[in-house]
């Protein structure tokens, strides 16, 4: 029997939400489809660790970021590949305009213009700039 490797550091990523999915799979929802072509993306595992970002499409936040989420499952679908994740809001949620200052310039290229459904991995360093002065709310 061949064994699952676990990585003991998680990885971190901006997993952008827009109008298109908002219905069935609303941020706070706990899951996320990435559709047909999304199989590039099966190197996500449990325990990373995802900014929950909802583009100016999506209703009620506007490009901002309420929530983080922390994967909890994966899961390959006919329309493609699912994260299952675990909904951790932040008291006050953080602006495009301070995500886009924490990134690093290569990561900033992916944030341009971000559609819904759509997830890349940001640097440890960026995720924590993100997030200062920023607490997740526990349950």
């Amino acid at each position: 029997m061949q064994q699952t490797k676990i990585r003991v550091t998680p990885k971190y990523f901006i997993a952008a939400f827009g109008e298109q999915y908002a219905g069935k799979h609303p941020v706070n929802g706990w899951e996320y489809p990435l559709g047909r072509l999304s199989n590039r993306y099966s190197y996500v595992n449990k325990g990373d660790i995802m900014l929950l970002y909802c583009t100016g499409s999506y209703i009620g936040y506007d490009m901002e970021a309420p929530a983080i989420g922390i994967l909890i499952d994966t899961q390959i679908v006919d329309e493609g590949y699912t994260l299952y994740y675990r909904y951790l809001p932040l008291d006050q949620p953080i602006q495009r305009d301070t995500i886009n200052a924490s990134l690093d310039p290569k990561e900033r290229n992916y944030f341009i213009n971000p559609g819904a459904n759509f997830i890349f991995e940001i640097k440890n360093t960026s995720f924590q700039r993100a997030l200062k002065d920023r607490h997740i709310i526990w349950p």
